[in-house]
């Protein structure tokens, strides 16, 4: 299946602190015993969890400047409910019902193949790339893709050709709904075009091409430049404007019934075939789950990391004696060009298990910020261990949201709660300008463990 190109993670998980504070006190959520108390606790009143839309702040502690000038973003709804979240599955329904959105009009169905002609045009990019990274290694010793992976190269191409020698046309059936919920079928449209579905309990992927990556802009920058492209290429020349892609998204979401995801992020974004072909420039948007009217934040490309970092210790040991499964968060991702809506991907659903408090009391927004001055310090004393001796930083706050995250439920390994959490973005120079992020627990201020 194919998967949208993400950003490399290159630091660790990172938080801030500021005053002398026992370590103590600044502690990893873990679901302690005041956490609970409070979620269990009577419904707060309905308030704004703070009037303050910006915290302006300058001061210096032992070789760091800390410059905070953050906009403090809040979700329209004034209540900020707690939900215990399940891993969830795509039923066959489930199923059906998204693909039908997407298959209207189709004229025949079949298991996905791949023609010859497909095969030759992957044959070609594959034999393109392989040459290019051959010359890449003879021009740079410093460079080198190691030999098994020219091997497996190697084998890819021979693998193609056995494919091109047996290749079959296509047979299409009259369409149906999908018997199952794992499944990889491809869809006769009107005028020559395709719809190409691939899906199973965790994830939907649904294109109109095959053998297709969606790339972000700064996807670029960070090693996906194509073959003979500058890393810091731009992508220009898109034919759809952002205001009009956003409502296709929106309509498109009402017209499938999605209900509790909203855009968190959107960027420029272009359509490649075969990492070597570029078919169309648009944009990627990234849905996440907003339950409860809570804002929408992407922090899967997020660096949890940086020069303020606070260790994670026996965070794995949860419960006690067991390991923690992981959940992933709920994501949805969907290409817009000029054409319409061109990609869609669904993966990891969760589904609610309860709503544990219709309110939670929130720590008050000065509590809050105490709590990221404590944290600066202690974070950036942590990092001691890497940073260079005698080096000095700057470390710029500039944007602040309550927004929800997925953290550990006790004593319910396969539940997540689902809560209110502050986001705090900085970006600090080492060399180049670097981002982070931290989050602390907005209901009883501990730092959230983010892996």
């Amino acid at each position: 299946m194919k998967r949208t190109i993400t950003l490399a993670l290159l630091f660790t998980v990172g938080c801030f602190a500021c005053q002398p504070t026992p370590d103590k006190d600044i502690i990893v959520n873990k679901g302690e015993r005041h956490l609970e108390e409070s979620i269990a606790g009577t419904p707060a009143p309905i308030m704004k969890a703070t009037e303050l839309t910006r915290w302006t702040e300058s001061y210096e502690i032992p070789d760091l400047s800390v410059r905070i000038d953050a906009e403090i973003e809040l979700p329209d709804a004034a209540q900020y409910p707690v939900f215990l979240l399940r891993e969830g599955a795509f039923t066959v329904d489930r199923v059906n019902q998204v693909v039908d959105g997407f298959t209207q009009g189709a004229t025949g169905m079949c298991e996905t193949t791949e023609s010859l002609e497909e095969l030759q045009a992957k044959w070609l990019a594959l034999h393109e790339w392989s040459e290019y990274t051959k010359a890449r290694d003879n021009g740079d010793r410093d460079n080198t893709i190691p030999d098994e992976n020219h091997d497996w190269l190697a084998e890819g191409l021979a693998e193609l050709e056995e494919k091109m020698r047996n290749a079959q046309p296509a047979a299409f059936a009259p369409v149906g709904p999908l018997q199952s919920h794992v499944a990889r079928y491809s869809y006769a449209m009107p005028n020559d075009a395709g719809v190409h579905v691939d899906t199973c309990s965790w994830s939907m992927y649904i294109s109109r091409e095959k053998n297709t990556a969606v790339q972000a802009e700064s996807d670029i920058f960070y090693g996906g430049a194509l073959p003979g492209e500058e890393g810091n290429a731009k992508i220009e020349g898109i034919a759809v404007r952002e205001e009009d892609a956003r409502a296709q998204v929106t309509d498109l979401l009402a017209a499938l019934g999605i209900d509790n995801m909203g855009i968190a992020a959107v960027e420029k974004a272009r359509l490649v075939q075969y990492n070597t072909i570029v078919l169309s420039k648009g944009y990627q948007f990234v849905l996440t789950r907003n339950d409860g009217g809570g804002l929408a934040v992407d922090i899967d490309r997020g660096n949890y990391h940086g020069i303020i970092y606070f260790p994670q210790e026996n965070y794995d040991e949860f419960p006690e004696g067991g390991v923690m499964e992981v959940i992933y968060m709920e994501r949805i991702t969907v290409y817009v060009d000029e054409t319409g809506v061109r990609e869609f991907t669904w993966q990891f659903p969760l589904t609610p298990a309860e709503v544990l408090n219709e309110n939670a009391s929130l720590l008050p927004f000065e509590e809050i910020q105490e709590r990221i001055r404590q944290s600066i310090r202690l974070g950036y004393g942590n990092s001691t261990d890497w940073r260079p001796e005698g080096r000095s930083y700057t470390a710029g706050i500039d944007r602040i949201v309550l927004s929800y995250l997925m953290t550990p439920a006790k004593n319910q390994p396969d539940c997540r709660l689902f809560q209110p959490v502050w986001l705090v973005f900085y970006s600090y120079d080492d060399w180049v300008r670097e981002e982070a992020m931290f989050a602390l627990n907005a209901i009883d201020g501990s730092v959230i463990h983010m892996p």
